[in-house]
């Protein structure tokens, strides 16, 4: 799929996550490649040409729009999720356009972050799977919860803390997944060979 398709996307995109910056990030994914093409205002740690962790063959049974839908970032805020499918002069989804909203500093506002924050009672689960890893997802809310428990912030995790944080996740069977260690080493902010050091102790 030539990237030329995305070019009259990536201004339109580069210009609405300025004027909302930094409460939306802005992420264009290629089907064909099932890679991220471009991101603006980076917030959820990810990069162009990393996966897009799409079911690419269910593009075709959703929507054109789908969402809103909510999410939980890496760090564990929460996000207001929508997503614009593109289709070529065939018809045929080539491209998606993910608008994330960080919510979590709405919290602190009462009714109005409840408003900013319901889901679409038309969304149903499986159509939120097909855009993020459930794995990923997953490690994000035990993480969050674990943070949660411990009265802890990300940022002030212990070495015994992502210690018992990595040996939680392999009994939970998330190890048994492509690309775990990685991810799981990118949230904890530490090495691949720390998290396979932790799993030997």
């Amino acid at each position: 799929m030539s990237t030329k398709k995305f070019e009259k996307y990536k201004s339109t995109a580069e210009a609405a996550a300025k004027l909302l910056n930094p409460l939306v990030e802005i992420v264009i994914h290629n089907l064909e490649t099932n890679t991220i093409e471009a991101i603006y205002n980076n917030f959820s740690n990810r990069k162009i040409g990393d996966d897009s962790n799409f079911e690419v063959a269910e593009i075709d049974n959703l929507s054109a729009v789908i969402g809103p839908y909510q999410k939980t970032n890496w760090d564990g805020r929460k996000l207001k999720c929508t997503t614009a499918v593109l289709y070529d002069d065939d018809g045929k989804a080539f491209g998606t356009i993910c608008m994330n909203m960080d919510v979590s500093q709405f919290e602190l506002l009462g009714n109005f972050a409840e408003n900013m924050m319901r889901l679409n009672e038309n969304i149903t689960a499986p159509d939120r799977r097909i855009f993020e890893s459930n794995l990923d997802e997953q490690i994000n809310v035990f993480v969050k919860e674990y943070t949660d428990q411990n009265k802890k912030a990300l940022i002030t995790l212990s070495k015994e803390d992502k210690k018992q944080i990595v040996k939680d996740l392999q009994l939970k069977g998330a190890f048994e997944q492509k690309n775990a260690a990685d991810y799981i080493a990118k949230i904890l902010s530490i090495s691949r060979a720390t998290v396979y050091n932790y799993l030997k102790d």
